[in-house]
């Protein structure tokens, strides 16, 4: 479901051991939602800022938004988005696969895919360190006052000292026995790191002060191929293997899933990719969806949803696709691969929302 092969933060290669979900013995079950086609509650405005090669792995932090692209093997451009201004720069190009992207401790971190390690860059996209981790590292989180890298086929996390750049431990996580597809995202409360892995039926959680992995007794239908979000005490995950978003607790159960998968392989709604603004749920996805292929056909949407109830509160249609969406600076940040832009979205207010921003200028930044 994403144009690009191997800048895979959120569109992973899966491995997933179930097959999609027909009943889940824990918690209710719901139907498949109706695919949005406009939006249903108040308007958005957007601005849109144009990347090359899709831009979609993106993350916010250091007082920007960022954007990386990628090709398939060769090299990996960092984008910095000013949302005061709405400006957007290329600050740096590495000669390398990139894996995936996160911000923390005054720095960017991208992993490297292939090369086995990650690289941090200085806001301005100096290089600063290159910290060798397992193999293929692919996500980034920052909790607990680490950096924490998941190896995706290596059945590891790699923890990182930012003070020392030094690595201070590495975890398991996902199957041991299996090679392939391995920690794809992680998530965090207070008191535990939580990963999902594609090769492992079940969630796991890394407590900080022992580095003691804990594997959920819960079996899920859950692929694990999207970003953990937690919200309310939930755990959410928008599954692209199965095209499905699950709601867990953080005892591994799963309390309720949504299916967006039709039967036709070739027209099918998809789900991408998950956020939090505001202390609101929100839902990236495609109406329009080649599973086959993996490629998406256009017809982006975003959906707010309960975090609790999961319901649908209202949808915003998009142009293109919504392969990744990340929230800050009151805003919604998407990626469209179809058009190769990142577009701001800021939700109008709802009844329930908090006052609506300022509209934003429609802006697109074209490249040479």
């Amino acid at each position: 479901m994403t144009l690009r092969a191997v800048f895979v933060a959120t569109a992973v290669v899966c491995g997933a051991l179930l097959t999609a979900p027909s009943t889940v013995a824990t918690g209710p079950v719901t139907g498949r939602p109706t695919p949005p086609t406009s939006v249903a509650d108040g308007s958005a405005t957007t601005a849109a800022d144009r990347l090359m090669a899709g831009g979609n792995v993106l993350a916010v932090g250091l007082g920007s938004v960022w954007a990386a692209t990628a090709d398939d093997e060769h090299s990996t451009e960092i984008w910095r988005i000013d949302p005061q201004h709405n400006k957007v720069r290329r600050v740096r190009t590495l000669q390398l696969a990139g894996g995936g992207l996160g911000t923390g401790y005054g720095s960017l971190w991208v992993t490297d895919y292939y090369g086995n390690a990650v690289w941090r860059l200085s806001p301005a996209g100096r290089v600063e360190d290159r910290i060798a981790t397992g193999l293929q590292p692919e996500s980034i989180h920052v909790a607990f006052g680490s950096v924490w890298v998941g190896n995706h086929h290596g059945s590891s996390l790699t923890r990182i000292d930012p003070a020392t750049d030094r690595v201070i431990a590495t975890d398991a996580a996902g199957d041991p026995t299996l090679l392939r597809s391995g920690p794809q995202s992680m998530t965090h409360d207070a008191h535990r790191l939580y990963v999902g892995s594609s090769n492992l039926p079940q969630l796991q959680w890394i407590a900080p002060t022992t580095n003691r992995t804990t594997t959920s007794p819960s079996r899920t239908y859950d692929s694990f191929c999207g970003r953990l979000t937690l919200v309310s005490g939930y755990i959410w995950d928008a599954d692209e293997c199965t095209d499905t978003l699950y709601q867990h607790r953080t005892n591994g159960s799963t309390t309720g899933y949504w299916t967006y998968a039709s039967g036709d392989a070739t027209d099918a709604p998809a789900v991408l990719d998950t956020a939090v603004l505001a202390g609101h749920l929100w839902v990236s996805g495609d109406r329009h969806d080649n599973l086959d292929a993996g490629i998406p056909l256009g017809g982006g949407f975003l959906e707010e949803r309960n975090p609790r109830t999961g319901s649908i509160v209202r949808t915003i249609s998009l142009g293109g696709d919504a392969q990744a969406v990340v929230a800050g600076y009151g805003s919604l940040w998407v990626s469209d691969g179809i058009h190769h832009v990142v577009r701001r979205v800021t939700p109008a207010a709802t009844a329930t929302g908090p006052a609506a921003a300022t509209a934003a200028r429609v802006v697109a930044f074209s490249f040479p």
